[in-house]
């Protein structure tokens, strides 16, 4: 829907997920949180998109 690159983007999201998920069982707060920052940001990015590409009001 997005591109062809969009399954690497998922790919790359899925990997910081699990680097924070094991960043805090190590005990690595601030890392775990600066990775979570960024997979939410992607999520309210893709989020975006999407009801762009419907045609919904984004505001």
């Amino acid at each position: 829907m997005f591109g062809p690159l969009n399954g690497v983007r998922t790919a790359l999201v899925v990997a910081a997920a699990v680097a924070a998920a094991l960043a805090a069982a190590f005990g690595q707060w601030v890392m775990a949180l600066v990775l979570l920052a960024g997979v939410v940001a992607h999520g309210f990015g893709w989020w975006y998109l999407y009801r762009r590409h419907r045609g919904d009001s984004v505001t």
